[in-house]
């Protein structure tokens, strides 16, 4: 869709009206905190885990075709193998000079959710974009800032969120990820590099980036804005917790609301924990590019040597 059509197709149809005529919208949210129970919710989730299991034994066997959207997932299998990628977080570790470099060597990378902000202080754009979270639909510059204007190589959403965009917005470079539900009464322990049967959040997009990375065969998996640090933090049973030694929360955003984000950091953890025994135990290798993140489960990389290596 070119810039006259976003135009076009914002002037024509308000875009929240249309999500909430979306059924997933109308049915699901509603009921939906009713359904996060300490009983109902594992429930729901061993029985969606069984389904997508079942379903991708079929798959793989032969026995059921693979839609369109698991064909493109398939076509990326591999396809960067025994290359170096960069995951750009949101976090204000993250510097426009450092991304700067990364469009100089020519990097291959993975942005997500707001990084369109920071687009006005440098040329880079990253390759691929990820996003799994349904609020960012509501923002005023989803349309244009993160799905079109840039053109991406690859987008890569949750379905849930997939499901809630307007058609006139689904193009053969905008695939969904089948999802495993986090359980916020747990953190979670699996990691898998199948994205047709389903990738893990781990409570951060960010998480599910470094799987797809690991699944599209990259061997090097550079992080860069990622901290881990929030100045809101939710525990396992939903509580807020707020920790005013953080002052911010993310590289760019200023308004009250959006800093004012909780997140499970001891889920967010446990994901990067078990990502990088999967790396060790394959060969990958993760390391942590920022100079001044707060996230030091990861060896410290510089980030020039690694580009001048890569």
């Amino acid at each position: 869709m070119e810039t006259e059509q976003i135009d076009k197709y914002k002037k024509n149809l308000d875009f929240k009206q249309n999500l909430k005529q979306n059924p997933v919208i109308k049915v699901l949210l509603p009921i939906e905190r009713f359904l996060k129970l300490d009983i109902v919710r594992p429930i729901m989730d061993s029985f969606y885990c069984l389904r997508r299991s079942a379903h991708w034994w079929l798959v793989k066997r032969g026995f059921v075709k693979r839609n369109e959207n698991e064909q493109a997932l398939e076509a990326l299998r591999d396809s960067h193998k025994g290359e170096t990628a960069f995951i750009i977080g949101n976090g204000p570790s993250l510097h426009a000079s450092d991304l700067d470099m990364l469009h100089e060597y020519g990097a291959y990378s993975f942005g997500c959710n707001r990084i369109s902000l920071i687009f006005e202080d440098t040329d880079w754009r990253p390759s691929c974009y990820a996003a799994i979270d349904r609020k960012l639909l509501f923002s005023d510059t989803f349309v244009e800032d993160m799905l079109h204007k840039e053109h991406c190589d690859y987008y890569f959403f949750g379905k849930k969120l997939f499901e809630c965009m307007p058609s006139e917005l689904k193009q053969k470079n905008i695939l969904y990820i089948e999802q495993k539900p986090t359980n916020p009464y747990k953190t979670e322990t699996d990691f898998s590099t199948e994205p047709e049967k389903y990738l893990i959040s781990g409570y951060t997009v960010t998480n599910l980036s470094i799987q797809m990375a690991v699944f599209m065969g990259f061997t090097t998996i550079c992080l860069l804005g990622i901290d881990c640090k929030y100045a809101y933090v939710a525990d396992a049973k939903g509580n807020i917790i707020h920790n005013d030694q953080v002052k911010t929360t993310y590289f760019k955003v200023k308004d009250t609301k959006t800093n004012q984000n909780s997140a499970f950091v001891d889920g967010m953890m446990q994901a990067y924990v078990t990502a990088k025994k999967y790396a060790e135990d394959h060969g990958i290798h993760i390391y942590n590019c920022s100079k001044d993140s707060a996230l030091e489960l990861f060896e410290r990389r510089d980030l020039k040597d690694i580009l001048e290596r890569k």
